[in-house]
């Protein structure tokens, strides 16, 4: 391919973007595994690091690399920690840079109106956790040609299966504060029918290491997952976590979910706490459909889903075009 692409990735170095919640998993994520692939020149540039307020910083990164891509992952245009939208608009329209953005959370109705301000400087917006758009409303819907989802690039030397003893028959690791409350009634009963059961009770402000998530998810037999975002469904990056890991994924029912996995053949999903109950019992004692279900996952993941091919897409999208532009081409999906 000659030489090769300049890529610069924005993350946060912490959890939050705070150091007193840890290092966050971003760089195994993205620096990591763009890396490891070879296809681009990567550079990092962390929202919570540096000498320059973010806006003067981001412009004067740009300027000295002139990359063919910048990333954006979990920006905020409404939080003073993150680059503003000059400096984004300046990327866009004075470096002629294209721009891709990973949005996250993209489960309630308010969601275009948070990013509105900058999507004119996006040339690719993409919402992980909300692959069937569902925030996309009347007018709105004229904006559906400038979305798209995927996968993530989940780094598959750290999110593995290490073919060791599955100690926790099931595990939970999520939040139960405001509307995720509804979940506790759930778990208080998984716990009480199976109490070797591993369950957590985060709220929103709490930070579990992610090396302890992945301890957790290689133990467990079956990670529980519910899919209950703000206001619209939401599919968590923990299923994937845990499908690489080897567990089998417990997913409420939703639509989300299908947009990359087939369920009862890549998981499970279940309805209401009976059904979830009984789930539970029928995978602890059915080996070979357990086992069936959930090399599905993984093989999936690896072939269809893995970080190689997401690099090697996006790199192959910058080849194809000088200037990324929004189409109805799905890079993954």
């Amino acid at each position: 391919m000659g030489k090769l692409p300049k890529i610069i990735i924005a993350i946060g170095k912490y959890f939050g973007l705070d150091p007193a919640n840890g290092l966050s998993d971003e760089k195994t994520l993205w620096i990591d595994t763009l890396r490891e692939v070879g296809v681009a020149e990567v550079f990092e540039y962390y929202y919570d690091t540096g000498d320059y307020d973010n806006t003067t910083r981001l412009i004067r990164t740009c300027v000295e690399i002139n990359p063919d891509l910048l990333i954006l992952n979990s920006y905020d245009p409404n939080n003073p920690l993150y680059p503003d939208i000059y400096a984004i608009s300046v990327v866009k329209k004075q470096l002629q840079i294209p721009i891709i953005a990973f949005w996250y959370d993209a489960t309630h109705h308010n969601f275009i109106n948070s990013i509105r301000g900058v999507l004119p400087y996006i040339d690719l917006n993409i919402t992980p956790d909300n692959p069937t758009f569902s925030f996309l409303t009347g007018s709105d819907l004229n904006l559906r040609e400038r979305f798209t989802s995927t996968v993530l690039p989940y780094n598959q030397n750290i999110y593995r299966n290490l073919n060791s003893n599955r100690d926790i028959p099931i595990s939970f690791m999520g939040q139960v504060d405001g509307h995720r409350s509804n979940r506790i009634p759930v778990l208080i009963k998984v716990m009480s029918a199976f109490p070797a059961s591993y369950v957590s009770v985060l709220n929103r402000r709490d930070f579990m290491p992610y090396s302890h998530c992945l301890e957790i998810m290689q133990r467990s037999r079956m990670v529980l997952n519910f899919c209950d975002g703000a206001e619209l469904k939401q599919l968590k990056g923990r299923v994937f976590e845990a499908g690489y890991c080897g567990a089998l994924v417990l997913e409420q029912a939703n639509n989300e979910i299908d947009c990359f996995l087939r369920p009862m053949q890549d998981y499970v999903p279940w309805d209401t706490p009976e059904d979830l109950l009984e789930k539970i019992r029928y995978y602890l004692t059915h080996d070979d459909e357990y086992i069936k279900i959930t090399e599905n996952c993984q093989n999936r993941l690896k072939t269809v889903y893995g970080y190689k091919a997401f690099w090697r897409q996006i790199v192959d999208a910058i080849v194809r075009h000088s200037n990324i532009k929004a189409s109805n081409e799905r890079i993954l999906c």
